[in-house]
């Protein structure tokens, strides 16, 4: 054995037992020998020898865990450290490979116990509080591990892994500046240590330099040509700067590298979803689930894919699937996908507090109770949409119209930077209009901080672009929802959600987290300055017959349902010569839109299609249809302040949720309550009824137009007067150090 002839050694210590077979350390020996020459079930099968001769040997259910380690069976290698601890409670290297073989099996808490009751062990306390703060960074608890990695560094257990580990840690803990200290750090000890470049990319990309990651994977990449991680992290480098076509190039890289690489598999599927290849999406989550069942969100993107691309066969199947799974805690769905489900209240708040929990979970607040006095009440619009957006749209006049005596107006712009004549006027509508896309969700906390802003309002919530980190640091007393997410967030540090009577009544407040504030009228703004082009197209320019009544619906596809459709479908074969316009969104959706018309006895050619173009043009477009006929579960939104804008009736039905009912609210301030529906029966019902009544609908047409600027939902400067009250009242009770509480604004 000294002397490392292991094939001698083994046949000798065989000789030996063949001489006395009850030598438990004969066949303790003969396992080293047979585990030093990688004959590992051999070795195993001695180990358990010696443990049948002798039930006392520790040493040979020690070895027997390590071998177990070394082949890959953790389970295995627990049960024999569990043996060795139960015979010497003592021994300390069981209780920490028992650890390792637990964190293997991402049983990451019993991991942390079993490193912990070592972690005063002279010999083995450096290597526990290095393994301890693995297992924490797994648990999530990253500035504890931070705590962990230092000790263990300053107890002389250094290595380019510890250092990109605690890189790790500090990337998730927000802070990518010290992790790329600490990579300098690894790549000290080993300038090629190609993980180490891999991650300061990770770390470039939250620092939102995506140029630099991109770079720095790409040096991965050099030294290590296969490296899949690489790969998918130049891709997403990539993503982030919109490159999604070449981002989608990397992806298939990292799966050729690795093809059980699912981080891939999704970041794939979500640069498919983007640039609208649906279909494709569609089998990229479907082949990522058949390898990870439980991937996060999975199951909600391919739901959604199927959506966008109005692919119905599981439908049915896949919103139950959905819902079942938020009840069960599972990381299904983001929640704004998740409101398209027809889900109840209920499980709308558990998705949003599941995926804020992962996402964006409170951080140590940056306001910490003082009390400003300024003589103007400072509120903050934060948001990427100050551009030509549907939030743009509705909200450019309200800045404008900000009392400046009483408030000083903010924008806090994440977005990716814009021109045009909208960003030109947004900028000229606050006070101070700051470009902050390139900074950390930190650095825009801070910057919000340090102005001592006393309300800020998150336009975004959960819709696409989203940064609820910068509110997760709690940066002003006062912290708002408005507009862009019809929902709650789920979160504690949001303390109101600005809503109205009917979006959101009191009697729903147990399904938020923020307190509810009614704004009188509608809780939706619009811009009486929305152009509308001055020509209005033939219905040939539009692809419309000549003669026929023109339903439309001019919402996203995704919010099309099959029992809406049904009862168009039937609005249609009931109607004589009447047609259907929708959205297109994509070819995909356009083409099963049409074969689940044919499988409804309509003829698909009654489907007309329109194609996406500027707001003037479109809304012009609208004077041409004859009713707008409403989606649910998700209502439209900007999309019926649009078609009432210009004359355009739109029938609704009232859904649960905020989302589904909006154009309720809407239609309530426009003063059309008549076409709110109360069912889908009687939302069917009164379509047919308007279609077959000419007169009818033209008088409610009439009345819209001829009422438009007098009714309270085009009404901007009554709106201002509402919304500016609501925040006297909020800012007043925090610097009374009242809670937040829910309140209704007088009209």
């Amino acid at each position: 054995m000294a002397l490392n002839t292991f094939d001698v050694a083994a046949a000798a210590y065989s000789k030996a037992i063949e001489i006395n077979p009850a030598d438990a350390g004969g066949y303790f020996n003969l396992g080293i020998a047979l585990e030093a020459m990688q004959d590992f079930g051999a070795a195993v099968n001695a180990y358990d020898h010696a443990l049948h001769v002798q039930k006392d040997h520790w040493k040979a259910a020690f070895n027997r865990g390590l071998v177990y380690q070394k082949v890959g069976d953790h389970a295995a290698a627990v049960a024999s450290y569990d043996q060795t601890l139960k015979i010497n409670p003592e021994e300390g290297d069981a209780c920490l490979n028992k650890g390792i073989s637990l964190h293997q099996l991402e049983r990451y808490g019993e991991a942390l116990t079993c490193y912990q009751k070592v972690l005063n062990n002279t010999t083995l306390r450096a290597r526990a509080h290095y393994h301890a703060a693995n297992a924490l960074n797994e648990l999530r608890q990253h500035e504890k591990a931070i705590d962990f990695y230092e000790k263990s560094i300053s107890l002389g257990y250094i290595n380019p892994e510890l250092y990109l580990n605690k890189a790790n840690a500090h990337v998730h803990h927000g802070d990518p500046h010290t992790a790329i200290r600490a990579l300098d750090a690894a790549l000290e000890i080993d300038p090629e240590y190609v993980q180490a470049y891999d991650m300061l990319s990770v770390a470039h990309r939250r620092l939102r330099q995506f140029d630099v990651a991109a770079q720095y994977a790409s040096h991965a990449l050099q030294l290590q040509p296969g490296y899949a991680a690489a790969h998918n992290n130049r891709g997403l480098a990539l993503q982030a700067m919109g490159q999604d076509a070449d981002a989608l190039v990397c992806f298939d890289a990292a799966l050729q590298a690795d093809a059980d690489l699912a981080d891939a598999l999704f970041n794939r599927g979500q640069s498919l979803v983007r640039i609208r290849r649906q279909s494709e999406a569609v089998d990229t989550f479907a082949a990522l689930l058949e390898k990870s069942s439980t991937y996060p969100y999975a199951i909600g993107y391919l739901v959604h894919a199927r959506l966008h691309r109005c692919q119905w066969d599981h439908h049915a199947s896949d919103v139950l699937r959905l819902q079942q799974s938020v009840r069960d805690g599972v990381l299904t769905d983001t929640p704004f996908s998740f409101l398209s489900t027809g889900a109840t209240q209920a499980d709308e708040l558990l998705c949003a507090q599941r995926f804020a929990q992962d996402r964006f979970p409170a951080q140590a607040p940056l306001w910490t109770g003082e009390s400003y006095r300024h003589s103007r009440i400072r509120v903050a619009y934060v948001s990427a949409d100050f551009h030509d957006h549907a939030t743009a749209f509705l909200m450019a006049e309200l800045f404008e119209l900000h009392d400046r005596d009483a408030f000083e107006i903010y924008a806090f712009s994440y977005g990716e930077h814009r021109t045009g004549a909208m960003r030109q006027r947004l900028e000229r509508g606050f006070d101070h209009f700051f470009e902050v896309g390139h900074l950390t969700d930190r650095q825009i906390a801070q910057q919000i901080r340090s102005y001592e802003v006393d309300v800020v309002v998150d336009l975004k919530g959960y819709t696409q672009d989203c940064r609820l980190g910068i509110l997760a640091l709690r940066p002003a007393p006062v912290q708002v929802s408005y507009l862009g997410y019809p929902g709650t967030l789920g979160v504690e540090y949001v303390d109101y959600i600005l809503g109205d009577a009917v979006v959101t009544p009191f009697e729903h407040a147990a399904y938020y987290t923020e307190k509810i504030v009614q704004l009188p009228g509608s809780y939706q703004v619009n811009d009486r300055q929305r152009a509308v082009a001055p020509e209005t197209p033939s219905r040939a320019a539009a692809g419309l017959p000549a003669e026929g009544f023109v339903f439309c619906c001019f919402n996203n596809n995704y919010k099309i349902t099959p029992g809406v459709f049904d009862i168009w479908m039937r609005l249609l074969a009931q109607v004589e010569g009447s047609v259907l316009w929708l959205l297109q969104d994509n070819d995909e959706a356009a083409a099963n839109l049409c074969m689940e018309a044919a499988a409804r006895g309509i003829d698909p050619t009654r489907l007309v299609f329109a194609a996406r173009m500027g707001l003037p043009e479109h809304l012009a477009r609208q004077r041409l249809a004859d009713l707008f006929l409403d989606t649910l579960p998700y209502n439209a939104h900007t999309t019926c302040s649009d078609a009432l804008w210009v004359g355009l009736p739109v029938l609704t039905c009232l859904g649960h949720s905020f989302a589904g009912r909006v154009a309720a609210s809407l239609l309530r301030a426009a003063d059309m309550p008549e076409l709110i529906c109360e069912d889908l029966a009687a939302y069917e019902a009164r379509a047919l009824h308007l279609a077959t009544h000419p007169g009818e609908l033209r008088g409610l047409r009439s009345r819209l137009e001829q009422g438009r600027l007098g009714c309270a939902l085009f009404d901007t400067d009554r709106f201002r007067r509402g919304l500016e009250q609501a925040f006297r009242v909020i800012h007043e009770r925090c610097r009374s150090g009242l809670a937040p509480e829910a309140f209704q604004v007088p009209a």
